[in-house]
């Protein structure tokens, strides 16, 4: 929980200093024209960073930016599927590394999932 605080304390300082919603800006000034280039690009993009990162920190920093950049677009009527899907994107990307995500950690305990350990180490 303290982990989930500290993200969320982070998230909200980035925002605060209008990062964020320059970054949309310019990610609409340069690649807004063409919106299912733009969809497939952001999305690709958050379901990289969430297989690495995990969905907490990408959900909590992409969702003002998606809030910020659908609300300045003159082309995106309806936000909810760009949520929606950066949502998805992040969840699918977690469960690709049992340590991107606290949830898949606490399953591996549960089920007794092995990590790969090295040859010539034992692990009790």
């Amino acid at each position: 929980m303290v982990f989930f605080i500290t993200l969320a304390y982070i998230a909200i300082s980035i925002d605060s200093t209008g990062l964020i919603r320059w970054l949309a800006y310019k990610v609409l000034q340069s690649g807004g024209k063409n919106g299912k280039r733009l969809y497939l690009y952001l999305y690709t993009f958050f379901f990289a960073l969430a297989s690495f990162i995990g969905n907490d920190p990408v959900i909590l920093s992409g969702t003002p930016f998606l809030a910020y950049m659908t609300r300045i677009s003159m082309n995106i009527e309806d936000p909810k599927a760009w949520i929606y899907t950066q949502f998805a994107m992040a969840n699918i990307a977690s469960a690709i590394l049992v340590s991107s995500n606290p949830t898949n950690l606490v399953l591996a305990g549960a089920f007794q999932i092995k990590f790969i350990v090295p040859r010539g180490i034992t692990m009790y």
